[in-house]
């Protein structure tokens, strides 16, 4: 058996490599058998058969049946139970390497943090998070490949290899997406920072790594609804009758769904806009109203300092603070904090000493003259809208995902 396996690979064009991986096997497995130092499971005899297009009658016996011999009873040169269990053995070869793939994009996040959060060096998590990422796409492109070559067309009907090619690409794009969602994910670590020797606080990455990530998940969606329809339309994926007139059907339900459910969430996130005021706490913090100058003057000039900005920034204190002129020229505290309020044609309106940090003004003229209630917001009131801002951040992420599950739940009850 082991020199007949031999000749009919080698008549095949086949190294002991390539018929191992068919197999499932090691090839100096392979090399055992055609050294005659072992012999294949019986589970492999009608697979070997197969591959080469004999019986497994020959293969035991060493050599094909002359021309004129009559076939065994029962026995036939292929059979649809040898044809399953190759495709069975190269889908459980692909899947395994997979894991491979899924393995390096998941080490990729974990470098990631590790950059930001261990040495506080976003960019560095964030590079060598994108470099595992692209290694596990590349990696998996690799086995797609490769497990489409394994598998001849001539060899199976039109709709088991479509089938097969199929799940094939289904794990692929699964994959993929996978590594596509979580490079997004850590974008944030390059954009939003704006130095190379910081990291990202966890509750912002976390944030923004669900924005980004979820972002990435939508696109990515949309993308592979369309790549899987032109796959089908130039013939990679071949179905039978019913299975196409299921999946049109489909295709255009899900077409529908995913129009409904951009609406609904275009609609709330203008809600949400409108509902946090631009996601700027500036504009959703409630103002003190002062409706005389003297009253406003009183307020703005308590000696209030400023020991944390809304950001949880350390200031300096007043005592470290030195303030100059235009000129270079030493100022004392008072007169460099001294404000002068002037209307639109310079006349001056009144003048006050901003010792108290803490607070920002507003003044609106017409036609030329001050408009009262002069504005002043604090950084309390700022720090109270901003938590306001988060609290509703929350409910409205809750809501994106309560409307995605609901339309996708909608879609896989109804679709055939």
């Amino acid at each position: 058996m082991g020199s007949f396996i031999a000749a009919l690979r080698k008549a095949n064009g086949l190294t002991q490599k390539d018929l191992a991986e068919k197999l499932s096997v090691s090839d100096k497995t392979v090399s055992r058998w055609e050294r005659d130092e072992g012999m294949p499971d019986l589970s492999l005899i009608p697979v070997i058969a197969e591959i080469f297009d004999i019986t497994a009658d020959e293969l035991l016996r060493g050599e094909r049946k002359s021309a004129t011999e009559p076939p065994a009873q029962g026995e036939s040169i292929r059979t649809d139970k040898q044809l399953k269990r190759v495709l069975t053995a190269s889908l459980s070869r692909y899947k395994n390497k997979s894991f491979i793939a899924v393995g390096l994009i998941c080490s990729g996040l974990i470098a990631a943090l590790i950059g930001n959060f261990a040495f506080l060096r976003g960019y560095i998590g964030f590079f060598s998070g994108s470099l595992f990422f692209l290694g596990g796409v590349i990696a998996q492109l690799v086995f797609t490949n490769t497990a489409f070559l394994s598998v001849s067309d001539e060899d199976f009907e039109d709709e088991a290899i479509g089938n097969h090619k199929r799940t094939l690409v289904l794990i692929a794009e699964k994959v993929i997406g996978l590594a596509f969602v979580l490079f997004a994910a850590t974008l944030p670590l390059l954009l939003l920072l704006k130095d190379a020797y910081v990291g990202m606080g966890a509750k912002s990455f976390l944030s923004y790594g669900f924005l980004f990530g979820g972002g990435a998940l939508i696109l990515w969606s949309v993308s592979v609804y369309f790549v899987n329809h032109i796959l089908l339309k130039n013939g990679v994926f071949i179905l039978s009758d019913k299975a196409a007139a299921v999946y049109y059907r489909n295709y255009s339900f899900k077409r529908t769904c995913a129009l409904i459910l951009m609406g609904m969430l275009i609609l709330t996130l203008a809600v949400h806009n409108t509902a946090t005021g631009g996601w700027y706490a500036g504009n959703l913090a409630e103002r003190t109203p002062f409706y005389d100058f003297e009253s406003f003057k009183a307020f703005i000039e308590q000696d209030v300092p400023a020991a944390h900005d809304p950001y949880g920034v350390v200031l300096k204190p007043d005592s470290a603070m030195e303030y100059y002129d235009t000129d270079g020229n030493p100022l004392g505290e008072d007169e460099a904090r001294t404000r002068t309020v002037r209307d639109p044609e310079g006349n001056v309106i009144g003048s006050y000493i901003a010792r108290n940090e803490s607070a920002s003004v507003r003044f609106s003229f017409y036609d030329g003259k001050l408009q009262y209630p002069i504005t002043v917001t604090t950084r309390d009131q700022i720090l109270a809208a901003q938590q306001k801002i988060d609290h509703l951040n929350v409910v409205f992420t809750m809501i994106y995902v309560v409307e995605a599950a609901g339309v996708i739940l909608f879609y896989f009850t109804r679709r055939a």
